[in-house]
């Protein structure tokens, strides 16, 4: 009786630790079986799904569709905003550029690529690329570049005019945000 009463306990404790491991793994197996089919035939196929923010990705890498697998962690990082100090610059005025990345989680190796206000010749006046190291929220990083000598009268290469600056953040080789948005894409304007 003793010996069935140990035996009984201990699959009870390795259900216990099985279903404890699959919850705070973040992934999730479903049983897709055939309709008809009884739950003690052969299941169907399985598929490993990742949950949540920093949880450790699944076999087939699989994040929520607002995430994705990076250094094996379900995340997400983008450019949520780039800002410019004035709405208008002149010849020669230092133009000051925010640009605000958020971040799911820390995540290091990261570079930022801040370019455009592309002259007639197609040569950008910004095109900075940093590396750096993102934290958990918001991370804001600060550029500067000279607006052009001249945009009117002087064989400019510029014209008065909005011209537009991007932001992307590209990890290994890879650019986040791909597609341009109101987040990462801003119009400065040379007057």
């Amino acid at each position: 009786m003793k010996f069935q009463k140990f035996k009984h306990d201990s699959k009870i404790l390795i259900l216990f630790v099985f279903v404890s491991v699959v919850l705070f793994s973040g992934c999730t197996e479903v049983n897709e079986r055939a309709v008809g089919n009884s739950s003690d035939e052969t299941p169907g196929q399985i598929e490993v799904k990742c949950g949540i923010v920093n949880e450790l990705c699944c076999e087939n890498n699989t994040c929520n569709s607002n995430l994705s697998c990076v250094e094996n962690r379900c995340m997400n990082f983008k450019v949520a905003n780039i800002s410019t100090e004035n709405p208008k610059y002149a010849a020669n005025q230092q133009i000051k550029i925010s640009v605000n990345i958020n971040s799911t989680s820390d995540v290091n190796n990261v570079s930022l690529r801040v370019y455009g206000i592309t002259s007639r010749q197609k040569k950008h006046l910004m095109d900075k690329t940093i590396n750096l190291n993102l934290t958990q929220g918001i991370n804001i990083r600060n550029f500067t570049v000279n607006a052009p000598a001249c945009t009117h009268g002087c064989g400019a290469k510029y014209y008065p005019g909005d011209y537009p600056l991007y932001a992307e953040i590209l990890y290994k080789d890879e650019i986040n945000n791909i597609s341009i948005s109101d987040g990462n894409q801003i119009m400065v304007n040379l007057y």
